[in-house]
Order: C-alpha cells, then structure tokens, then sequence
C-alpha cells in the first residue's frame, strides 16, 4: 500500500500490555504518505503497560499532506489503566 486518504472516526486499539495507533499503525507499508485524511475521536488504551499514538502509531517516516485539501486532528488520545486520557495523536517510534 504506498498511501492512505480517509475519515478515521472512533477507532481504537485496547490490549493489555501496549496499545499503540487508534487508528493506523504503520511499520514501513505506507510508503508516500496519509493524504487529506481526518482522524477525529481515535484513542489506544491499555490496561497496565503502555499506550502510543491515539490516531497515529508508525515506526518508519511517514508523511501527513493536505494536498488541496484538509488533514484535521481532533479529540485522539492515549491512556493507560484508568488514569488520565493523554491528547496526543501521532507516536513516531525511532527506536523500531
């Protein structure tokens, strides 16, 4: 798959030891990028080890274009056990 275009509306990933990318996880499959996408209302929860990347999870480059268009993030979060929700959407893992 070389790119994505889409609305990305209330996904989510739960695991018990990590939770990473609400909506997208990547590991090098999206090669020319997320074009004129929304992510609205994504979240990864885990219930006790970690979470990244609310919309967003990749561990390779990974370019995000509006290209006469809209790329819009809004309400993504991350959070572990009960504690509190993080707002965050993208998790870039350099060390993958």
């Amino acid at each position: 798959m070389s790119n994505i275009t889409g609305n990305f509306i209330g996904n989510y990933v739960l695991s018990d030891i990590e939770a990473a990318g609400g909506a997208i996880t990547n590991f090098g499959e999206i090669t020319n990028g997320i074009i004129n996408s929304s992510f609205t209302n994504n979240y990864a929860k885990s219930s006790t080890g970690t979470a990244l990347g609310g919309a967003i999870y990749t561990s390779n480059d990974l370019s995000i274009v509006a290209d006469n268009g809209i790329s819009l993030f809004s309400g993504n979060y991350t959070q572990v056990g009960e504690g509190a929700k993080d707002y965050n959407a993208i998790y870039v893992d350099s060390n993958a």
